[in-house]
């Protein structure tokens, strides 16, 4: 019967649609700025004006990172412009009144706020002097403080600890905003710390342990190579830090699915 055909058409349709979706964000979690913690948290509690607040301009900043890529710098400028009135907002609302279940520094708080801040003025500066790609890679650190927010909000400890490792992990890239030999290792001994810590919080989950066991080698693969190169922001390191960072990010993605979605 044709209305039978047509039911199977668009099932069909569904699946691949859903396909697509799942294939774009796998990808995405590697190349584009990741807003899948806001958007679990949000999916959650939708009367969350704070998490929604996040959201809405994480995506635009996702957006920003699209038009970059794609060449498209007027765009880009305009939302970078939307973002920065929606922060003010956003700041002008919750940075003296978090108002979150468990105790907080404030000062700790407060501190983010102006980190996101601080950030958000550098890739200002940098799209203004048309120095996009330096621009673009702020934007992941900034998605990803704007997260941990966040997982403070919802009281949520080991996701805090994922974010931690993600933000110094992004901070480590050779020749991020001009970050020196030592300096580097240094961040990475802090990331090393924050993984391990990670590691602990999901011990008890034997699926998890080969993940980990993987990334902490190719981490022990790219702090040789930074130690003992002789050209620093070489090719090669460039290739290890990519894959430590795919590698991280695969597992971001299956702790976010099997660890953390029940705890939003």
């Amino acid at each position: 019967m044709p209305h039978l055909k047509n039911n199977k058409f668009f099932s069909e349709i569904r699946f691949l649609l859903f396909f697509l979706i799942f294939a774009f964000e796998c990808f995405s979690f590697v190349f584009a700025c990741d807003d899948s913690i806001l958007r679990l948290v949000t999916g959650v509690k939708a009367s969350d004006e704070f998490s929604k607040g996040l959201l809405k301009m994480c995506q635009l900043i996702r957006s920003i990172a699209n038009d970059i890529n794609a060449f498209d710098h007027a765009s880009a400028n305009q939302k970078f412009n939307d973002v920065l009135k929606s922060w003010v907002n956003f700041s002008n609302s919750f940075s003296k009144n978090p108002s979150i279940s468990r105790e907080l520094d404030l000062q700790k708080w407060s501190d983010s706020f102006h980190q996101i801040s601080t950030s958000l003025g550098e890739a200002k500066r940098f799209l203004d002097e048309k120095k996009f790609q330096e621009g673009h890679e702020l934007l992941e650190g900034i998605v990803v403080r704007m997260s941990i927010l966040a997982s403070w909000k919802q009281s949520n400890e080991p996701l805090e600890t994922l974010l931690n490792a993600e933000l110094l992990l992004n901070s480590v890239k050779p020749g991020f905003k001009g970050i020196g030999k030592k300096e580097l290792l240094l961040g990475f001994a802090s990331f090393s710390i924050e993984l391990s810590k990670l590691r602990n919080k999901t011990a008890s989950e034997s699926e998890f342990e080969s993940e980990f066991t993987d990334l902490s080698e190719l981490g022990k693969t790219f702090q040789k190579e930074v130690e003992e190169a002789h050209e620093y922001k070489s090719s090669r390191q460039l290739a290890f830090y990519s894959n430590l960072l795919e590698k991280f990010s695969k597992i971001k993605a299956v702790l976010l699915e099997k660890r953390f979605k029940d705890s939003f």
